[in-house]
């Protein structure tokens, strides 16, 4: 219920009870109306009998006037809610009972629930700092106990029992998400107090440990989970769980298990640059794109530095300020891999709708290409039953080059709904569905003659956002020398900065937009003291940029002050995130540096995208330190980062991820990797793909394969025989594996005492199938739940033709229950 045209009354039982509405609070009234009124807001949205009322507000002592008294009490609660225009939401039913009706959002105790959802599930898709945000939030709206003002009524014992619960499970759950962002430092003081506060909650305690040990505390961090034990057999006669006695074992060997573990490239890809000053309003084009905002798809094109991405920023904020959720896809390289693309979609999506499961992403990372349209389909689907509009903005399209990836979004796009609108950004207009959609009226087309400033947008550009003094013949001047080009006005205002008399300096530019750019760059580089101009031209060739990372490439300590110094100095620097974490140069800037690196340094080439590579492999960023190891030309390095983590990523099921990389590696290379395809033919099988498997397995024997990778080799192929019921010769390419179980990897015995399995059950012999279920059981890696899912539908199916439908029930549930949760 909405209070005229504001915001709808908002109630608040985490701290002491109150409630709010145009504008104001509201004075409850005395102690029976306070508590009439809690009570309704534990049970909110259905009607309590009168008599459970009267017995929880009169403590269990209701008077023989009761129901004449609640009436009253109702009645005067129903006045107070009326003076904020909320007087529906207390409702009468027929039996003469009472509710209080109100959306989720209305309450801060449900509010604080679905924040602590959304924020445990971001910490369970691997992204902390979007879960930090969601639990800080939720946390923040506590304002002291549970309707602390109301002396703890017996009614709401339970109630304030479990909230007080969950709000401990929020505080654990931001803890953890700390942590995994390393902030250990910060919060050693503040999980010490909180250890004090609750000094039998051994997961507070662990994290304390954690904290401690990555601080650089080891003895403390032990002492605490000594304190711990002791407190534990003194007062309760227990001792602590597994999980603090595996913790004490690996801080005592210094685990490297327990250092900060790799942050996930999400933020960034899904976060819209932030401009680091104002911009230039496009009212002109934001009307061409309000006029048309019902299409399917806006594309907005151009050569580089016309604006591309500040138009879709400025419409971005329009369409969020109208309410219209606005998801945001930064496109690179990798996208090329379809897989990768779709899987930034909907990554994206969840960035706005974190209800859309994350399903849809592990379906992709399994099965791979062949899903592609499913996952699309059923994200449409879930944007659909939300009834609420999205637009994606999909920047930097013409990084897609791959056909493949232009179908998705093509499919995506004309099937999808009138919810789902996209925005795309690109150089180029290939790999788009332009002329089906423009046929349909279902496009919006802006391109660099749109965008080019007019005189005034020029004005407006060269004076305040640049701060120059110029009268209206130097802005006309430049406005017709650059054509209206925005980075061409950027580079003259940096040359223009320091100069007494322009007018000069700007007869002397010509060239237009072509070469503008190396022009001025020229003049803006050459005019930077050497160790700046080095710093730039050093940390531009990664495409995006950390302080850390500056600091490891320039040898500078401070990576991250030099990075925000370059930002100030307005040299094409810009924020990707609003933490200021990571940047990017502009990309007509960027390549000059590289260019002018080649020529002036070109011996230091090789050696930066050496150290970038192995930077970006210590911080688990695979795809960047697979990219600048080939750079190196080091695609030894190369093969050795994908053949070290391949197989972690292939246990994860992140094959998609592991077939990406190994595309990266050039043809030649990859020829002569025979471990690698290998890898490639297991995660071709995980991905259901039995011809690429068997391909892969033909370029491993073409490779010249190494006999200690024969018996891999061979279980492989006879997984993929007994796939396609090729029985004939099987048992002998397992033969050797079964018969030496301690000289083969755990997961290969298992998957080979698998194919004995199918084998026996091809042969009717189902008690055999579960005499090698039961052999194969120490061989089956919880690290890697495929083959133990396979062995448990392999006795199922046994079971099944025994008519034993009980046992294959529980042997496909527990099947099921691996799959989800792995």
């Amino acid at each position: 219920m909405k209070v005229g045209d504001g915001p709808p009354a908002a109630f608040g039982i985490l701290g002491p009870l109150t409630v709010s509405g145009a504008g104001r609070a509201v004075d409850i009234g005395g102690p029976r109306q306070r508590d009439l009124l809690a009570l309704l807001l534990l049970h909110a949205n259905r009607c309590l009998p009168t008599g459970r009322i009267a017995d929880a507000i009169w403590r269990g002592s209701p008077p023989a006037s009761a129901d004449v008294t609640l009436r009253a009490h109702v009645s005067r609660l129903r006045a107070k809610l009326a003076d904020i225009g909320a007087a529906e939401v207390l409702v009468t039913d027929n039996a003469g009972g009472y509710g209080l009706y109100i959306s989720r959002e209305q309450l801060d105790s449900t509010r604080f629930e679905d924040l602590l959802a959304l924020g445990r599930q971001a910490l369970q898709a691997g992204e902390p700092d979007r879960a930090g945000g969601l639990l800080r939030q939720a946390l923040n709206l506590w304002r002291g106990a549970v309707l602390a003002d109301l002396g703890e009524p017996e009614f709401a014992r339970g109630d304030v029992a479990r909230l007080e619960e969950l709000r401990l499970v929020a505080i654990d759950y931001r803890m953890e998400a700390e942590l995994a962002l390393g902030h250990h430092q910060d919060l050693v003081a503040e999980l010490e107090t909180l250890a004090a506060a609750h000094p039998f909650r051994e997961r507070l305690h662990g994290q304390l440990m954690v904290a401690l040990y990555r601080s650089g505390r080891q003895a403390d961090a032990l002492r605490v989970g000594a304190d711990l034990r002791q407190r534990l057999a003194t007062e309760l006669g227990v001792d602590p769980g597994p999980e603090i006695r595996k913790l004490e074992t690996a801080i005592l060997q210094q685990d490297s298990s327990l250092n900060v573990a790799a942050r996930a490239v999400t933020s960034t890809k899904y976060r819209p640059p932030t401009p680091s000053r104002k911009l230039v309003p496009r009212a002109r084009l934001i009307e061409k794109l309000r006029g048309g905002a019902d299409r399917r798809l806006v594309v907005i094109h151009g050569p580089a530095g016309f604006g591309k991405t500040t138009l879709a920023l400025q419409w971005r904020s329009v369409l969020t300020e109208a309410g219209t959720a606005v998801a945001w896809l930064t496109i690179d390289e990798d996208d090329n891999d379809v897989v990768w693309f779709v899987t930034g979609l909907v990554e994206a999506v969840r960035t706005v709708q974190p209800e859309v499961p994350r399903t849809l992403r592990r379906l992709l990372e399994e099965r791979g290409a062949a899903v592609v349209r499913q996952v699309l389909t059923s994200l449409v689907d879930e944007i659909d039953a939300r009834a609420a509009d999205v637009v994606i903005v999909i920047d930097d399209w013409h990084r897609i080059t791959e056909p493949a990836a232009g179908e998705a979004l093509a499919h995506l796009v004309e099937r999808g709904s009138r919810r789902l609108r996209v925005v795309i950004t690109t150089r180029s207009r290939s790999n788009l569905p332009l002329s089906r959609l423009r046929v349909r009226d279902d496009l919006i087309e802006i391109g660099s003659e749109d965008m080019r400033f007019d005189v005034e947008e020029s004005r407006a550009f060269l004076l305040q956002t640049c701060g120059l003094t110029l009268d209206d013949t130097h802005v006309a001047s430049l406005e017709q020398t650059t054509d209206g080009w925005v980075a061409g006005l950027q580079l003259a205002s940096l040359s223009l900065r320091d100069c007494d008399d322009p007018g000069p300096l700007i007869s002397r530019m010509s060239g237009g937009h072509r070469v503008i750019g190396e022009y001025l760059a020229e003049n803006v580089l050459d005019g930077l003291e050497p160790g700046l101009r080095e710093f730039l031209m050093t940390t531009a060739v990664t495409e995006r940029v950390s302080g850390p990372l500056a600091s490891a490439l320039t040898g500078v300590e401070d990576g991250q002050a030099s990075l925000e110094e370059v930002e100030r100095r307005d040299l094409f620097l810009r924020r990707l995130d609003t933490e200021g974490e990571w940047f990017r140069y502009h990309q007509l800037f960027a390549e000059y540096l590289h260019r002018r690196l080649e020529r002036d340094h070109p011996e230091r080439v090789a050696v930066l995208h050496t150290t970038a590579s192995r930077w970006f492999a210590e911080h688990g960023l695979m795809r960047e330190a697979v990219d600048h190891a080939i750079a190196a030309g080091d695609t030894e390095h190369a093969v050795e980062l994908i053949d070290r983590f391949g197989v972690d990523l292939i246990r994860q099921a992140k094959v998609s991820t592991f077939r990406g990389l190994v595309s990266k590696l050039p043809s030649d290379i990859l020829a002569r990797q025979p471990r690698l395809h290998l890898a490639v033919g297991w995660a071709s099988a995980m991905l259901q793909q039995p011809v690429a498997a068997r391909a892969a397995l033909d370029a491993f024997e073409a490779a010249g394969a190494a006999p200690e990778s024969k018996l891999e080799a061979d279980v492989l192929q006879a997984m993929l025989d007994s796939w396609a019921d090729r029985t004939a010769g099987v048992e002998d390419l397992i033969d050797e594996c079964l018969s030496k179980p301690e000289a083969a990897p755990p997961f290969l015995v298992s998957v080979a005492a698998n194919v004995a399995s199918f084998l026996a059950l091809w042969r009717f012999d189902f008690d055999a199938v579960g005499a090698w279920q039961r052999w194969a059981t120490p061989y089956q890696d919880d690290g890697n739940p495929f083959s133990r899912i396979y062995g448990l539908c392999l006795s199922a199916m046994a079971a099944r033709e025994q008519l034993d439908t009980p046992s294959a029930e529980s042997y496909l549930r527990e099947a099921l229950r691996l799959a989800v949760v792995t």
